[in-house]
């Protein structure tokens, strides 16, 4: 049988989703959790990774197990029991065999806060990216139009990464002032390369103090280069906020 769960992580103190050897990891944490709740070995599958530092208000994941092994049990407040408390279950559910958190994912939405206090925060400083200088609203906005539609993002992709799929479609981005000295970019798409929204926010920002930003935001895409784009902003910034499945997968899904 196949159990889909919803988790938020605060990623600070984890070297990204992804188990690694030797290091803190979200989905090393939660499959020693469910291993030592089920007595055997299980493996857990994310809709995507994240990187050291980024959280996740909305990760999906799943496991399978054996009928034979299931427990009828709260599993949400087991979870939340044998887990550190930067992580946090907020929803499990049986899932249909043809459920997948990651491929059977049609869209995404990140988030990236940042902070423009004249001093650095002191309480949240690992939630937020600080950057202190009053953002032009008006021209971030403009910049991200530029990225909504299907496009290609090589220009935003890390540097070494293997893939050549770098089409991707984005259905949203905006900036918005949520508080004084506190801003908030959203971004939904299809999919996203590696870091690529760490890199899109790093050259908007960067792109602020340019003449002409938003005929270099088009130059940028249109290069296919990802020289020509700007440093990525930090990764303490990031959130990943929701993951979208299909509606019918969605009602196949029985909450526990």
């Amino acid at each position: 049988m196949k159990i889909r769960f919803l988790l938020s992580y605060q990623g600070t103190d984890f070297y990204g989703w992804q188990r690694q050897k030797k290091v803190r990891t979200v989905q090393g944490e939660v499959e020693k959790a469910l291993s030592h709740l089920f007595q055997e070995p299980l493996t857990v599958v994310g809709s995507g990774r994240t990187d050291t530092g980024v959280h996740a208000l909305g990760q999906t994941a799943h496991f399978e197990i054996s009928p034979n092994s299931w427990k009828s049990l709260n599993i949400v407040t087991a979870l939340n029991h044998l887990t550190p408390p930067d992580i946090s279950f907020h929803g499990a559910w049986k899932a249909p065999k043809e459920f997948h958190a990651r491929f059977s994912a049609q869209k995404k939405t990140y988030s990236f806060f940042i902070s423009t206090t004249p001093s650095p925060p002191a309480v949240g400083r690992d939630c937020v990216y600080w950057h202190p200088q009053e953002l032009n609203l008006k021209t971030l906005q403009d910049l991200a139009q530029n990225l909504v539609g299907t496009k290609d993002f090589k220009s935003f992709q890390t540097s070494g990464s293997s893939t050549d799929q770098t089409v991707k479609t984005i259905y949203s981005a905006n900036w918005m002032k949520i508080v004084p000295f506190l801003y908030r970019f959203d971004i939904t798409g299809d999919g996203f390369l590696r870091q690529m929204v760490r890199n899109l926010v790093g050259s908007q920002l960067a792109l602020l103090k340019e003449e002409t930003p938003d005929k270099l935001m088009k130059e940028i895409l249109e290069s296919k280069n990802r020289k020509t784009a700007f440093a990525p902003a930090p990764g303490q910034g990031l959130y990943l906020k929701q993951v979208f499945y299909p509606p019918e997968l969605d009602k196949q899904c029985s909450r526990l």
